[in-house]
């Protein structure tokens, strides 16, 4: 090219994109992406007043969705009841024992007493975690009342009723935790939720846009058109990702499910107790 020669530059348009169909995540991931590309070129681009807005609705969404912690809170979740399912399975398999024993045996005795109790409890195993919280704590305070209390010492089981009762609180406190602070996301940042977040980024990155397309036509150079392609290749990226996302609510609204509890173990295995001493129940660790 001779001196006096203007350079040429290949016509580069950069789309919007709002990411209606994008997870939460991928999302977060988006717009980090978008921002990463313009890292401190905005001046360049004409966009040093759009990039502050862009940068400030980002934090204010990554506030709002807590990544990772929901997904902390939920995996602990999912471990509690995992060991609480342990805790559960044992102290019905223990009951059951007992009721197996002659009807002469102390142990019997105690255990048909509370019969009526403890064996509606029995299928809990299947069902949703919220009702499994419910009918656990009702099941430990029954057991712990001063009517029954004496029938659970004397079968070796306050210890374990006692742990499950532990354990099952930690589960309601944990989702509990969790609720509230998916709930705060309605309310936070003067009352914008992860849908008003992601329209006002989604029209922000429009904005962008028009600024720098339209800077690239009146004043292409080198510098910009780099910036814009890896622009076009971010938006093309997160719109194939989006097409794959066939069952995502619009605006990527989908908060983490709810953990699922693990099924019912077989009453067999290897936690067994051939003796008929009442204090001599299986052990059950955490973890």
């Amino acid at each position: 090219m001779a001196d006096n020669e203007t350079p040429s530059y290949p016509a580069i348009v950069v789309q919007d994109f709002t990411g209606v169909k994008l997870r939460n995540g991928q999302f977060a991931e988006y717009i980090q992406d978008i921002l990463a590309a313009i890292g401190n070129d905005a001046p360049t681009l004409f966009a040093e007043n759009i990039v502050p807005v862009l940068e400030a609705l980002k934090a204010s969404y990554l506030n709002l969705v807590r990544f990772p912690f929901g997904f902390n809170e939920t995996a602990q979740i999912v471990a509690k009841d995992e060991y609480r399912d342990k805790l559960a399975r044992l102290l019905i398999v223990a009951f059951k024992r007992y009721l197996a024993m002659p009807s002469d045996s102390p142990f019997w005795t105690h255990a048909n007493s509370l019969y009526e109790i403890v064996s509606r409890y029995y299928d809990i195993g299947g069902l949703s975690i919220t009702e499994q919280t419910s009918l656990i704590r009702e099941l430990c305070e029954t057991l712990t009342a001063e009517a029954n209390a004496a029938h659970v010492t004397a079968l070796g089981l306050t210890a374990l009723v006692t742990e499950l009762n532990t354990v099952n609180t930690a589960v309601r406190t944990l989702f509990r935790a969790r609720t509230m602070s998916s709930g705060k996301r309605t309310v936070a940042r003067g009352g914008k939720s992860v849908r008003d977040i992601r329209i006002e980024i989604g029209e922000a990155f429009k904005q962008l846009c028009v600024i720098i397309n339209g800077a690239y036509a009146l004043q292409p150079s080198e510098i910009t058109q780099n910036i814009m392609s890896n622009l076009t290749g971010i938006v093309n990226k997160y719109k194939a990702i989006a097409a794959s996302n066939s069952t995502t609510p619009e605006n990527g609204e989908d908060e983490e499910p709810d953990p699922t509890p693990t099924p019912d173990p077989d009453e067999g295995g290897g936690e067994s107790d051939e003796s008929e001493g009442g204090g001599e129940t299986p052990q059950v660790t955490e973890g």
